[in-house]
């Protein structure tokens, strides 16, 4: 009985750790091209639009000193800076020169930690003891 409220404790305490991993997971640019822009993936999401066709929902934040505006692909030419948060296909995001193409910053899309579930907003009745110290198990 002891037993079962440290594994519903231990899975909480488990939980709440993946939870706050998940909020500090991003992918950054790479520290070579840091001097030319910023990018910073957020989020990204595999997920299927068709069967046997794969894609990301990607969420992620930009910044590129010094330019009004840029080419993304897949979506044209934007603000030098922004968010973003779309389905794609492609396998790696590119931020390039608006005017001459110039790639200024490329960074692979890598698959982001997902948690599926949040703690319960019930109390697990199994947790709770009443004020003698006894559950309703015992």
């Amino acid at each position: 009985m002891n037993s079962t409220k440290l594994t519903g404790l231990s899975c909480l305490f488990l939980l709440l750790f993946s939870l706050s991993a998940v909020t500090s997971i991003g992918q950054s640019a790479d520290s070579s091209l840091a001097g030319a822009g910023n990018l910073r993936i957020n989020s990204a999401v595999r997920v299927q639009i068709a069967p046997g066709v794969d894609a990301y929902s990607v969420d992620y934040n930009y910044a590129i000193p010094g330019k009004d505006s840029v080419y993304i692909a897949g979506l044209g030419i934007v603000p030098g800076q922004g968010h973003f948060h779309y389905l794609t296909s492609a396998k790696n995001l590119e931020i390039d020169d608006a005017q001459d193409g110039t790639p200024i910053v490329t960074r692979v899309i890598q698959e982001t930690t997902v948690v599926a579930a949040k703690p319960p907003l019930t109390p697990n009745p199994s947790l709770i003891t009443s004020s003698a110290g006894l559950n309703r198990n015992s």
